[in-house]
Order: C-alpha cells, then sequence, then structure tokens
C-alpha cells in the first residue's frame, strides 16, 4: 500500500467509532472523513487494493499515519496481508482491535441493525440461523465478530510484521490509558494527544420511521440527494441523520431466548478462553 499505515480494524460495535474520532484530532494522522475506507473488504487483489487507496484518500498532506478504521477488516486478514506483504517499501504497518464482551457486542451490533432495517426481522431466528451456520462451519454474520482468537491468531500469523495493540471497550472512555498505550504503540508524545475522547455511533429508538425509510429506502427524494453531494460526504451525512433520528436515552431491548443465548454463551466462551491465554490476560467477560 503507499499510503494506508494504521488499521483500526475490529470489531463492529466495540467503540472504534470513538477511538477513531479521537485519533482524526491529532496532528498527525489522516483519517477519511467517514473513517471506513471499506478497501480490504471490498478489494480482491492487491490492484484492486491500490486503486481504491488512490481514490479515498487523495487529500492526505504527509501525515505519518494514515489510517482506515473499517471495523469489518477483523475477518479479512488474508485480503490485508495479500496487500501489505507486497508492499516494496516495508512500511510498518499498525494495527489496533477493540475488544468487547462478545455476547453484548453482538446484541449492539443487532441491535444497530434492527433501528436501521426497513424490513424488521425476528431476533431469534436469526440467532438460530447463526448458530446452525457456526456449527457447520460457515462463516456467519454476526457470531464471528466475537470470535477474537479465531481472527486475532489469523491476523498474527499472516502478517508477522505488524505491530498489533489490543483494547478494551472499558478502557476507552478514560483517556489517560488510551493516550498511554497509544504513545507506546506508535511513539507519539503525550503533548500532540490533548484532544477528548467521546462516546460516539451510540444506538436508541428510532424517531421518525418516515425519515429512517426515505434514508434507507429508495426513494426519489433519496436520488434526487445523492446526485446534489458528493461521493466521499453521502455516508457521513447519512450516519448524522441516522444518528439525530435516534432517542439515545431509549435503548430497543432484545429479548433473546435463554437457550439461545446459552448456546452463543458456550461458543464465546470456549473462543475467549484462548484469547486470554493468547494475550496473557485473564478476561472477565459474563459467559455464564
Amino acid at each position: 500500500m503507499n499510503q494506508i499505515n494504521f488499521l483500526i480494524a475490529g470489531s463492529p460495535k466495540t467503540g472504534t467509532t470513538s477511538l477513531a474520532n479521537f485519533i482524526s484530532k491529532m496532528d498527525d494522522f489522516f483519517v477519511p472523513i467517514n473513517k471506513e475506507a471499506h478497501i480490504f473488504d471490498k478489494a480482491t487483489n492487491v490492484e484492486e487494493c491500490l486503486n481504491l487507496e488512490k481514490v479515498k484518500y487523495s487529500k492526505v498532506k504527509g501525515e505519518s499515519f494514515v489510517v482506515d478504521a473499517t471495523p469489518n477488516y477483523i475477518l479479512f486478514p488474508q485480503v490485508v496481508a495479500d496487500c501489505f506483504n507486497k508492499d516494496k517499501a516495508k512500511k510498518t504497518l499498525y494495527v489496533v482491535f477493540v475488544l468487547r464482551d462478545p455476547f453484548r457486542r453482538l446484541l449492539s451490533h443487532i441491535n444497530h441493525n434492527l433501528t436501521r432495517s426497513i424490513n424488521k426481522f425476528d431476533v431469534n431466528e436469526l440467532i438460530t440461523k447463526e448458530i446452525s451456520n457456526y456449527e457447520k462451519g460457515l462463516q456467519t454474520e454476526y457470531i464471528d465478530y466475537g470470535l477474537y482468537y479465531k481472527w486475532l491468531e489469523q491476523w498474527k500469523k499472516l502478517l508477522p510484521n505488524a505491530q498489533f495493540l489490543y483494547l478494551f471497550t472499558d478502557e476507552l472512555m478514560n483517556e489517560a490509558v488510551i493516550k498511554n498505550k497509544l504513545s507506546d504503540f506508535v511513539g507519539v508524545s503525550h503533548e500532540d494527544m490533548n484532544v477528548l475522547m467521546a462516546k460516539d455511533n451510540a444506538g436508541g429508538e428510532v424517531k421518525s420511521k418516515f425519515l429512517m425509510k426515505v434514508i434507507l429506502g429508495d426513494s426519489n427524494l433519496k436520488k434526487m440527494l445523492r446526485k446534489l453531494i458528493k461521493p466521499e460526504y453521502r455516508d457521513l451525512i447519512r450516519n448524522k441523520v441516522i444518528s439525530v433520528n435516534l432517542n439515545k436515552s431509549k435503548i430497543h431491548e432484545i429479548n433473546l431466548n435463554p437457550e439461545l443465548e446459552l448456546k452463543i454463551k458456550s461458543i464465546y466462551k470456549a473462543d475467549t478462553l484462548k484469547l486470554s491465554e493468547f494475550l496473557s490476560r485473564n478476561i472477565s467477560w459474563e459467559l455464564n
């Protein structure tokens, strides 16, 4: 890759937006307008990676750290490895993962998609299908994002020369901890980190279903707005409007079948035991 050298690679609904916004306020970091460049989950080869990078990072002005904060990347270590291991300049690649209680992360992810979906779905049916696919050895839409050990081990093997930082969601609101860890990770002085951490991309209940249908649907109004708004700003504006249209003081409660909850937690418990050993850290998530 010619420019990108800092990834916030996962997982969704762990606090990656807050971390990206925190980093974007630092002088020596370039974060694209919508933080998520979606290069390595869209491209299938090195040439496509380079072409997407050229389009999405045209405004880089010599910053030392060029960031792509797409949380889906945790599931795409092979594509990232293909693109970076052939980097002739051999730049250091910095990769950050934010880890959250996987069961709570899963519920938050489902809730996030549920509030943003025009066609509502039954959560228990969805989880039943997820468990079935997991047991068949298929990659899942939600469960896999919380199987941290499964994916982090692959990242470590495929990118042996990369630098990795593992943060936990509950650490993100402790600015001193984050500044210390980032400073040690990339060698940036604390004086260059005079910014505040804020919680972003929080969920909530939808205020106006009509507005959500306009944003997510295929209305004539949406088509007209897409013609008027530059492509690089569309996702940013879309996400801002969705955020304003959510009542964040009211979180939609997911009523999950207790038997399904136990099955999901047992899946995550097995992975978390391996993760604890992998990170040499005792992890006390509630998975019983």
